[in-house]
């Protein structure tokens, strides 16, 4: 039976705060808040209220091994581990904003097994011009590239297959856009992560963000860290319900009877596909981190096209691949995350410059 405890979201932050700032829990909570740096996550969902969200995370909980347990405000939860404890923020009940206070290696490890098991449950993939966008936030401490493409790109020999770099000081960046500006190694220049400072008037934060939209923070304001969070999630969510609202293929009503709505999405490339068929059979092969399925055929030599099925949340789209891109006509229905899932895994594992468009307008 879940618990129930006297405390509201004004408490939990001000526990928050204290660990962030090194201090001990003011015994507040009735989970572990330990001190230190503090680890938070974007999770998206399928839930579309707060009601629904809590009885979706109380099963995640029992999953993680631990416990719920619910506060005076609707949309904030807590979970009791054994190895420490989590706050789980539903205000916006399709993207979840998870903390974890202290050491948080424990809930790496068991939150990413949720994920991989889920069929409703999802990280926020951030494609680079989201982290772009976190980089303006303030000043860049350090970057990090990890883009390794040699399963996709198969025995083709142009440009670079493999790029790890991670430099930290002052304008670390300027080594990126260098890399970025080479042939060679523009389409291997993802960004996999990176640390920018931030002043607020309620205090100094350092946020270290990675593209699988996972966050760790140090600095002394917890108000700080959640108003930046939750800008990059509300930045995020935007562009999954416009992915849902005006991509999805239909029928709408109209003067004359009915007329065809929604759009493509194309992701275009910049890295040529020299065999489609064999790369789309890579792409639908059911693995992590693409989680898609499907059974290719050929249209021509440049040109495959797959009905494919989407294991985040059991939906089916159509999928076309062709040198030059990946044309994807969703239906009614389909988790606009399936596109930044697609879009940020090939930024890290075929092309970094693969970028999103709708309607002739870059979605991402």
């Amino acid at each position: 039976m879940t618990r129930v405890v006297d405390v509201d979201r004004q408490e939990v932050a001000q526990a928050l705060d204290r660990s962030l700032r090194g201090f001990g829990s003011l015994n507040a909570l009735p989970m572990p808040v330990k001190a230190g740096p503090l680890r938070s996550y974007i999770i998206e969902t399928n839930e579309h209220d707060a009601e629904g969200a809590l009885r979706r995370a109380e099963e995640l909980a029992l999953v993680l091994g631990g416990s719920m347990i619910t506060t005076k405000d609707a949309a904030l939860a807590l979970v009791e581990h054994a190895d420490g404890g989590m706050v789980v923020d539903v205000v916006d009940p399709r993207f979840w904003l998870v903390h974890v206070p202290g050491t948080s290696a424990w809930a790496d490890e068991l939150v990413s097994g949720a994920i991989r098991r889920s069929i409703d449950l999802d990280w926020a993939w951030l494609p680079t011009s989201h982290l772009d966008k976190i980089q303006d936030a303030g000043r860049t401490r350090w970057f990090k590239s990890d883009f390794s493409a040699d399963e996709l790109l198969g025995e083709q020999a142009s440009g670079a297959r493999r790029l790890k770099v991670q430099l930290e000081g002052q304008n670390a960046d300027k080594l990126r856009r260098i890399i970025g500006s080479l042939p060679d190694y523009r389409g291997a220049n993802s960004l996999t992560g990176l640390a920018v400072e931030i002043e607020t008037a309620d205090g100094v934060v350092r946020e270290a963000a990675h593209y699988r939209g996972s966050f760790k923070v140090a600095g002394d304001s917890f108000d700080a860290h959640q108003a930046f969070l939750s800008t990059v999630a509300s930045r995020y969510g935007e562009a999954v319900r416009r992915v849902e609202s005006e991509a999805a293929i239909g029928w709408e009503a109209a003067d004359s009877g009915f007329r065809l709505s929604g759009g493509v999405i194309e992701i275009r490339l910049t890295t040529p596909i020299e065999r489609p068929l064999a790369f789309a059979e890579l792409l639908l092969a059911a693995k992590d981190p693409f989680r898609l399925w499907g059974v290719p055929t050929p249209v021509a030599d440049d040109y495959a096209e797959a009905e494919v099925v989407d294991l985040h949340i059991g939906k089916v789209f159509r999928l076309d691949v062709l040198t030059d891109s990946l044309r994807l006509y969703l239906d009614n229905g389909v988790c606009g995350n399936t596109v930044f899932r697609l879009l940020a895994n090939l930024q890290h594992r075929y092309d970094a410059t693969a970028s999103a468009w709708l309607r002739g307008t870059q979605l991402a």
